[in-house]
């Protein structure tokens, strides 16, 4: 067999955004890896058929059914960029099943499923906004709706299609959704009596839409599709797949210019092979399709289009008593290449593919020995890595599923057993390196003037290595926050690189321009002041204290203070506690050292750092250092510090106040 090749290593460079810096990015080399899979669900109850999504940033949600005793529910939990999944959250109402999600590129995400009524079921969806909470879900089909499909366009535009019995026979309905609005009513986009099945639904980047679907043609099932036009109305079906064979199991998606390709399976004999045709934005007509799978028996294809047009297909081939997965590709406005064999001879199954917006690929399947395993094709070098092994033999009740992230980053989740119970799993690809945010590079400095230059380094799906910084004169620095001195005017090329704990690098160039120190002395720096400092209570407490039992004390106090200049304060905390004198030294007390000479000693409890301008800065504080530490009662010491952009210091100032117990 031809065996998926290794791939070599390449550049990671993350996206940034750098307000007007002319930026150019560097190729760097990466070591891109399969992370550990980790729990996405809990344990109590029956999880199935899980379902991911990633934004344009990293974030990260999944949606799955659980069954807890005879109801079930739709679940959904989220990974924020850089962080760990967080704890799931019922989003529909009991009877919930075969959710689907989707993101567009602000972060919302949209999720439908089917949900159990008395009279029939319905679809129903729920958005949630990129860091808020889902939304009470809605009706979007009348009853003996079932099975809905979501596609969601990068601006926000969604489509959903489903099967739904009207009483005549089955038909496939479809709802829009503007973004930021409220789903329109359901229209029926298959004829009657054609009892259509496997439909599927893309949207563009205009809003544009298709759905496809088999239907029966008597003798032989046959694909067909319907365009909805940005802001108009589905068309009249046509076919895809050509009269008197078989055509089933379609599956469609678009590029960014509204170029749209469809796969399928086609038979008229023994053998089942996987075809393809794609629809040009310009004609507006399905071109004639093509095989892109060998002689066999195919099943389970998969298709996935980047916005460049680069489209993956994968597919299982039965061989005997052998099953295969498969995977095809094709670049833009190029021709299917010779299928790649992703596996060897077993019993492998059910692949999943998604690409990045970069035109890497990864495709993940069920493995003869009932765990899942993945593979990867990275931006630009078209070769396949080995499969790697997801989850351990015998796990996997249901999928994997896969979806692409920034960069080429990926993501497989699962469902497993343990004991009486399915969990959800999940397995990240990390091969991108950090996203270099917040990048400040000054367009210009002074020779002989400190320089500062800053970033905001932040990993999708692993800890954050070691940034480090080139000047162009031969010095580097490391760190998120350097500065430098130029001794020489001229123009110099800085470069930042930052790594992740996988070796994953991104790199950053953008040229400084260094004028001439101007003639006469250097000017003087002058270090802030700071005058002022009061509080408006001495004695207070954290809490409201019953009336009856303590005296009335207000609740917090706060602090003002006064700088001369644009500053950054720090409000330092040390508590006054009774201490021994030991060599010379005030020391908490103990057994050994009771009878020593009693002693206040100071000990730090923590800083609150603010920006604050030129003029008076007020601090309401209830003696909260952070969400989590908070001071005990007692007696304390507030310092205060100001420090100026140039990196000049104040002297301190310090008022004194109890907290009452």
């Amino acid at each position: 067999m031809r065996g998926p090749a290794r791939s070599g290593r390449r550049a990671a460079i993350a996206a940034i955004a750098c307000g007007a810096c002319a930026l150019s990015a560097l190729a760097a080399p990466a070591t891109a890896a399969w992370l550990v899979s980790t729990d996405v669900s809990l344990l109590g109850g029956t999880a199935r058929d899980p379902q991911a999504a990633f934004d344009g940033d990293g974030n990260a949600t999944a949606v799955w059914e659980v069954q807890i005793g005879s109801a079930w529910f739709v679940r959904a939990a989220d990974r924020p960029a850089g962080g760990a999944w967080t704890a799931a959250v019922e989003i529909s109402p009991p009877g919930g099943r075969s959710p689907k999600i989707a993101v567009d590129a602000r972060g919302t995400a949209t999720a439908v499923w089917e949900a159990s009524r008395s009279g029939g079921s319905v679809v129903q969806a729920s958005q949630r906004p990129l860091g808020g909470a889902w939304q009470a879900p809605v009706d979007i089909s009348a009853p003996a709706g079932s099975l809905p499909q979501l596609a969601v366009g990068p601006q926000g535009d969604a489509v959903v299609v489903w099967q739904r019995d009207d009483g005549g026979g089955r038909i496939v309905q479809a709802s829009y959704r503007p973004p930021g609005g409220a789903w329109q009513p359901p229209v029926s986009v298959s004829p009657a009596g054609a009892a259509p099945d496997n439909f599927q639904v893309a949207v563009g980047a205009a809003g544009q839409a298709i759905a496809v679907w088999q239907r029966y043609d008597d003798p032989v099932y046959r694909v067909q599709a319907s365009y909805r036009p940005p802001g108009g109305a589905w068309s009249a079906p046509v076919y895809v797949s050509p009269e008197g064979v078989n055509g089933i199991r379609p599956q469609v998606a678009f590029d960014r210019l509204g170029n749209a390709t469809a796969i399928w399976l086609q038979s008229s004999g023994t053998q089942w092979r996987v075809y393809a045709a794609d629809r040009p934005a310009a004609t507006g007509a399905w071109q004639n399709p093509v095989t892109i799978s060998p002689p066999g028996v195919a099943g389970t294809p998969d298709l996935a289009v980047a916005q460049s047009g680069a489209a993956t297909a994968a597919w299982h081939l039965q061989s005997g008593t052998s099953t295969i997965v498969q995977a095809a590709q094709r670049s833009a406005g190029g021709s299917w290449q010779t299928p790649l064999d992703l596996t060897s001879a077993g019993t492998d199954s059910w692949p999943k593919v998604a690409v990045g917006a970069d035109g890497s690929a990864t495709v993940v399947w069920k493995h003869a020995s009932g765990g899942a395993q993945g593979t990867h094709r990275p931006a630009g070098t078209g070769e396949w890595q080995a499969p790697v092994d997801l989850s351990a033999p015998g796990s996997v009740t249901t999928g994997p599923a896969v979806a692409a992230g920034p960069g080429d980053d990926a993501l497989a989740v699962w469902t497993r057993a343990t004991g009486g119970d399915f969990l959800v799993r999940a397995a990240a690809y990390d091969g991108t390196g950090p996203q270099l945010r917040s990048l400040a590079i000054p367009a210009r400095g002074v020779a002989g003037r400190p320089v500062a230059f800053s970033v905001a380094p932040l990993d999708v799906l692993s800890a954050l290595g070691q940034t480090t910084w080139g000047f162009g004169d031969g010095a580097v620095a490391t760190g998120t926050q350097v500065t430098h001195t130029y001794t020489s005017p001229g123009s110099y090329t800085v470069t930042v690189t930052s790594a992740d704990a996988q070796a994953n690098i991104s790199t950053r160039q953008q040229t400084i321009i260094i004028d001439p120190a101007p003639a006469g002395p250097p000017p003087q720096r002058q270090a802030p002041k700071l005058t002022s400092l009061k509080q408006t209570h001495s004695v207070w407490r954290t809490y409201k204290a019953p009336a009856n039992k303590r005296p009335k004390l207000p609740v917090g106090t706060a602090f003002s203070v006064r700088s001369d200049q644009s500053v950054k304060l720090s409000f330092s905390f040390s508590q006054q506690l009774n201490g021994r004198k030991v060599a010379g030294k005030c020391v908490a007390q103990t057994k050994k050292n009771h009878k020593a000479k009693p002693c206040t000693r100071a000990v730090a409890r923590g800083t609150i750092a603010r920006n604050a301008g030129a003029g008076i800065y007020k601090l309401a504080f209830i003696g909260k250092l952070n969400a989590t530490k908070k001071l005990k009662p007692g007696r304390y010491t507030l310092a205060v510090t100001a420090t100026g952009n140039d990196g000049q210091r104040s002297q301190p100032q310090q008022i004194r106040f109890t907290i009452a117990s």
